[in-house]
């Protein structure tokens, strides 16, 4: 079965490319295909692996007038047309291109996928976004989310009555403390004696690192031996930085910038903060949850992010940075059986080998024309 997935690029940043390669390394390639139509480039990208595991990926012109943006992906889908069963599409606003090929083709099944719960972090952008998704009223077959929430703020009631909830899931074997990685890496950045705050995340206005920042502030002054570890890259990256010279703090932040081992870096931190805006899910924090590591994240995470509830501490925006400082100050490391955690992480739904092949089955039932989305 061959299944398009309409994202904006394929890069190696992407979170939504994240989430879909997990899915397809854990799938039956040779019952499946993933290909993908995307318009952004990037300079790291997921086409190497993709080709490899059986996959194409085609790229179009990007472009700013939604017109001619619409116009470049149903003409590519028109010449594709019985090629595939299933088109998977990522970018919700991109929706109103798929409306000519629902009328010529019935056979392909058209879903509609929430990966967050806002349209855009730009004002203007959002409006004309939402704007642009109107038509998942009545385009999709099928209604997918990372979260209840998610598909709720995007989809309305068509996701309450029959939304599926696609789980941001995790190799889970990839994800367990080792003490033999944590005290080689901490020898290696030299802070074996330090307390390490992680942060994995895009330099953006969704990960709020500069309230992040005002956090650490505050916290190294009650805890001297303090260090923040910052993982990713975007463009806020030189300001945030910039700040924390301004703040006398630079010193303490370790910025490891964009890596492909952060299950070996996570199990250097000793608390991990996630104080974002907003968040269609927050896969960071079920990976540092899957390695033991107490969590301290802002009300607008998805409660289901939420799995081991005594390891974690769930604090409001509206609280200011002292009070912040003053949780991951307070928050203890329990001592969780590995096999107890694995078996909490899995039962909420997190264990990719799990979900992969509930989409297989997914999938199946959509391409044979199961029951739609009314």
């Amino acid at each position: 079965m061959k299944v398009l997935h309409i994202v904006s690029n394929i890069s190696l940043r992407s979170g939504v490319m994240s989430i879909i390669m997990n899915y397809y390394r854990n799938m039956n390639i040779k019952d499946f295909s993933f290909e993908f139509l995307y318009f952004d480039d990037r300079e790291i990208t997921y086409k190497e692996e993709i080709e490899k595991l059986g996959g194409r990926v085609y790229k179009f012109e990007r472009s700013k007038n939604p017109l001619k943006l619409f116009f470049e992906i149903n003409t590519f889908i028109k010449e594709h047309i019985n090629d595939y069963q299933i088109i998977h599409i990522h970018e919700i606003y991109l929706i109103g291109a798929l409306l000519r090929i629902k009328g010529k083709n019935k056979n392909i099944k058209i879903i509609s996928h929430a990966h967050t719960t806002k349209f855009s972090e730009n004002k203007l952008s959002s409006i004309r976004n939402r704007i642009a998704a109107i038509p998942n009223r009545f385009i999709p077959d099928y209604y997918f989310a990372c979260s209840f929430i998610a598909g709720e703020k995007c989809f309305g009631k068509k996701f309450r009555k029959n939304g599926h909830v696609i789980y941001n899931a995790i190799d889970i074997s990839k994800f367990q403390p080792d003490n033999t990685i944590r005290n080689t890496i901490r020898e290696e950045l030299k802070i074996n004696d330090k307390y390490v705050v992680g942060h994995v995340g895009n330099f953006n206005v969704q990960k709020n690192h500069f309230f992040l920042i005002q956090i650490f502030y505050e916290l190294q002054k009650m805890k001297d031996n303090a260090v923040l570890v910052l993982v990713g890259d975007g463009k806020m990256r030189e300001q945030v930085l910039q700040r924390c010279k301004e703040l006398g703090i630079r010193e303490k932040i370790i910025y490891l910038g964009i890596r492909n081992d952060v299950n070996r870096i996570m199990n250097i931190f000793d608390c991990f903060v996630l104080p974002s805006i907003y968040e269609g899910l927050g896969i960071v924090l079920i990976e540092a949850q899957a390695l033991g590591v107490p969590c301290v994240f802002s009300s607008v995470v998805p409660k289901e992010a939420n799995i081991l509830k005594e390891n974690n501490k769930i604090l409001s925006l509206k609280h200011n940075e002292k009070l912040w400082a003053d949780a991951v100050m307070k928050i203890e490391k329990k001592s969780l059986d590995e096999n107890i955690t694995n078996k909490a992480i899995c039962d909420a739904g997190y264990n990719i080998k799990k979900q992969a092949k509930k989409l297989e089955e997914l999938y199946k039932v959509i391409a044979s024309k199961g029951e739609k989305n009314e």
